[in-house]
């Protein structure tokens, strides 16, 4: 993963609470469109979860 944050490009998978909301989501595909195996968890079921 090419970013300026260090240590991401190290991490094989993350688990996110919370991922149904509109700022956590866009952490989510941050991570996901990098390579890394994201998942999480949000009370209530949107179609940000599937």
């Amino acid at each position: 993963m090419n970013t300026p944050f260090r240590g991401i490009d190290k991490l094989n998978e993350v688990y996110f609470i919370g991922i149904g909301g509109i700022g956590m989501s866009a952490i989510a595909r941050f991570f996901h469109a990098g390579g890394v195996k994201v998942s999480g968890y949000d009370k209530t079921p949107t179609v940000l979860t599937k």
